[in-house]
């Protein structure tokens, strides 16, 4: 399917428009909240935890502050 240059142009500025990424900060802030928690509950087991510091955590932040943030990566559309 293909597009054109205008219809590209309005969804990058619809996208744009909706991006919050100052609640995108706060989210990721939120969720360091479980994020921690979850740090802790695996605090016992060393592979686990380093499992959880390197992986989990970072993961359950990027998922809070991209969906409540509303945060797109668009790269060469104009």
């Amino acid at each position: 399917m293909r597009y054109e240059k205008l219809e590209m142009e309005q969804a990058y500025a619809k996208l744009s428009q909706n991006e919050r990424p100052l609640l995108g900060f706060v989210a990721a802030l939120f969720g360091y909240i479980p994020a921690t928690a979850i740090l802790m509950l695996f605090s016992e087991n060393v592979i686990f935890a380093s499992l959880a510091a390197g992986l989990i955590c970072p993961a359950i932040i990027a998922v809070f502050a991209r969906f409540v943030g509303r945060l797109f990566r668009t790269q060469g559309l104009c």
